[in-house]
This record gives C-alpha cells, structure tokens and sequence, in this order.
C-alpha cells in the first residue's frame, strides 16, 4: 500500500507585506520550522480528515463532488486542482485518504498568523501529486495554488504560497495579476513563464524568533490609501534588507527592520491595526535593543524578532509572558 508524509512549513514576512500588493512588488519571507503535515495513502473511498473530522468526496462523471454540509472551501479547490491536474496527464484517479494536522495554531485553534491557508493548499496539492508519482518543480505548485486562490475567491499576494512551495526564506516579486487574468483559461498557463514573477532562496546566518500576541487576525482590505511614494519607500527597505540578509550585517539589518516598522505604523495607523498587543512588543524589543517588526497585515498575529548570536531571552521573555506574549522558536 502506497504511503507518502509530506511537510509545508508556515511563515512570517520580513519586509514588503502591503508593499507586495503594489504592481511589481517585492518581499522576503522567512519559512518558520513548524509547519503542517500530510499523510496521504490508498483507501477504498476518498476522504480527508481534519481536526478529526472525517470528511468524503467522489469523482462522478468526471466531476468532484463533495458533501453538501462541506464548507472548508480552500482544501475543496485544492484537491479539485491537484485532481484535474492529474488527469490531464492522463493518469487514472484511485481512492486515497489524507489526514492533515498542523503546528501552526496552539492546542485552542487559535493561528500564530504564520499562513495556515497557504501552508495547507500546498500541503495538498503536493501530497496528491506525490502520490499519483507525478514529478513536479517548485513554481507548478506555485501555480497551481494561485489558481486554486483564484478559484476560492481568496486571493493573497501568494508570498504565503511562495514561502510553503520552498520551505526556505525566500525574495519574492509577485507576478503581474492583469497577466493572469487574461491567461486564466490558456491551455498551457502552467507550462508559461509568468509575467514579472520571480522567486529564489536567500541563504544568510542571521537568527530570528517569533512572538505571538495570542490573538489571531483574518486579514482584510486596508482602508488607508498607500501612496506612491510610500510604495518606492517600502520597496527600497526591502532590497536593503536583501542586501543586509546575504552580506550577514546584523546592525543594518536591525535598521531596516524599524525602518520598515515606522512604515507599517503609519500606513495601520488609519485602520487601527497596529494594536496594544503589538505595541508592547515593540516597546519591550526596544528596551533590550533588538530588531523587530509587525510581521503581516496587523490587528494581531505575530511580530518577527531580529537577535545575535548567544543574547540571553530569560528576562525579556519574562517580561513578555508578565503582558501574556509569547516567544516562539521558528
């Protein structure tokens, strides 16, 4: 019997969230080390399970069907691509089961904000392509997770996916959306170069943690109306932290990373996003002289904390556990 584990891991932005939404915008995103697991094998029926729960689908006449009561609309699209891809190539469709659990949420349920949504359609898609034995690259599960975002309604800057596709930090140049939409329906879109996308590995010694506020954010369109001369300005601290990660330069790095805190401050100000949980930590990280910065939308989630080589964490995360924040090894 055919039995495969695959691992995604999660992830915190560095630089470049908002600014990644412009046209040609640009990241870097670091994989943190808890991730999601899959364990798909061949089963008399195809299910997927989830938290415990047990859930069927079926393919008839060609088609994917899914109970009625199902509602988990990111997993569902996922497991439609993966299997249309399949048989494009092809191959005959058998019955497998796929369980799926994540470290990406505490024993509650609640998300570290570490893109669990991305993390578990890559999750899938390479889980039923492994186990059809269909080879594939990095970039076609990009894509196909773009296209099962699309399908969703739940369009991100798919950094998220970029991130879960390499399991390593990586720069990230979103590709061009206009593009897409025109080429949504080509036959061979998944065989194409797409427009202005661009992804590789940056390899640095530097170390990072996280810390949790302990509330989770669903993200939601910013109201503010970032400009663009905030755009160019975000856009520089991201190539300047590119530099800082490859050249090992802590003390720039540091810089950049409140750079780019004082940019987040003023474009979440409007929207109220920048909450008092949020605060603190940047209050508390400055008082022991360490970088960090808002990692993501806002409104909750995680910080992602810049430090050297041998500092002492036990006051500071005293200090953070005394306010209920949590430092988190990723």
């Amino acid at each position: 019997m055919i039995h495969i584990e695959v691992q995604t891991n999660g992830k915190l932005f560095l630089t470049g969230e908002y600014n990644i939404l412009e046209k040609k915008g640009v990241s870097i995103i670091y994989s943190v080390s808890k991730r999601m697991i899959f364990n798909i094998e061949e089963s008399l029926k195809y299910t997927y399970k989830t938290r415990n729960l047990i859930s069927y689908f079926d393919i008839v006449e060609d088609e994917i069907v899914f109970e009625k009561d199902n509602s988990n609309i990111i997993l569902k699209e996922a497991i439609k691509n993966a299997l249309l891809y399949v048989k494009s190539m092809n191959i005959n469709l058998v019955p497998f089961s796929l369980e799926i659990k994540t470290e990406l949420e505490d024993k509650n349920g609640n998300k570290f904000g570490f893109g669990s949504s991305s993390a578990i359609i890559i999750g899938v898609i390479k889980s039923i392509l492994k186990f059809y034995k269909i080879e594939f690259d990095e970039f076609l599960l990009f894509k196909l997770g773009v296209l099962t975002q699309y399908d969703a309604n739940k369009i991100t800057s798919g950094g998220d996916l970029a991130s879960a596709c390499f399991g390593k930090m990586v720069f990230y140049k979103r590709y061009n959306k206009k593009w897409l939409e025109k080429n949504r329906n080509n036959p061979s879109l998944l065989n194409k170069k797409w427009k202005d996308l661009k992804i590789f590995e940056i390899k640095t010694d530097l170390k990072f943690k996280a810390i949790w506020t302990g509330k989770s954010y669903k993200t939601k369109n910013l109201e503010y109306k970032i400009t663009k001369k905030e755009y160019k300005r975000a856009k520089k601290i991201v190539k300047n932290t590119y530099q800082n990660l490859i050249t090992n330069n802590y003390l720039e790095l540091k810089e950049n990373l409140k750079n780019y805190q004082r940019w987040l401050e003023n474009i979440l100000k409007v929207d109220l996003l920048n909450t008092v949980e949020l605060k603190k930590i940047i209050e508390i990280t400055n008082k022991y002289s360490l970088g960090a910065k808002i990692s993501g939308a806002g409104g909750g989630d995680s910080v992602i904390l810049l430090y050297p080589e041998g500092f002492n964490f036990y006051h500071m995360e005293k200090e953070l556990l005394d306010n209920n924040l949590y430092l988190m090894d990723i």
